[in-house]
């Protein structure tokens, strides 16, 4: 689905190369991306790597994008469910975002906003109209509060995204997380 222009096959394999090595290195040494250590376990120069990621950020938004697209897939269907299947379908969506917080390289962009890349931005803007639509109809329907706003949820759902990425060991929190998410999410007596 990239916008960018045709790559030669020497160019197509280098950027391959490189969001491999990123990720192996991710996986060595996790913490900041090292882009010299990158480039060096790809085989290929710095000016390189730079000619296809000129930022960090332009790299870790370029490892996330399969993702991405799964999770924009997964709330644009939850946005067009009936209203009988959208609380279902809501709880499925919010599980699955959870499960892709395991990735914390995928975290840390979807919480930043980090859209890097015209691709990366076009994907978070899909992400956040669905999820908009999905929190406006949830509250429609009774179980959203109505005193929530959309940047509320999405900051709740990257914050347990977050707290699943900080325990990755443990498998069942994403399950766990988002029946605390969703049930935070309900009116409350009080509304």
């Amino acid at each position: 689905m990239s916008t960018s222009p045709a790559l030669r096959s020497d160019a197509v394999r280098n950027r391959a190369l490189l969001i491999e090595a990123a990720r192996t290195e991710l996986a060595a040494h996790p913490g900041p991306l090292r882009l010299r250590e990158v480039a060096r376990r790809a085989g290929v120069g710095q000016g390189t790597l730079y000619r296809h990621f000129p930022t960090r950020d332009a790299l870790l938004a370029a490892l996330t994008v399969d993702r991405l697209e799964g999770l924009v897939e997964v709330f644009e269907a939850t946005a067009r469910a009936d209203d009988d299947a959208l609380e279902p379908s809501w709880r499925a969506a919010v599980l699955h975002g959870l499960e892709t917080g395991r990735d914390r390289t995928f975290t840390e962009v979807l919480s930043t906003g980090n859209a890097a890349d015209p691709e990366t931005a076009a994907l978070i803007g899909r992400f956040e109209t669905a999820l908009a639509v999905v929190v406006g109809r949830g509250q429609e329907l009774g179980f959203v509060a109505a005193t929530l706003t959309f940047g509320d949820v999405l900051r709740l759902i990257c914050g347990a995204q977050h707290a699943v990425a900080m325990a990755v060991e443990v498998t069942e929190l994403p399950e766990r997380y988002t029946d605390v998410l969703l049930a935070g999410l309900r009116p409350s007596t009080r509304d």
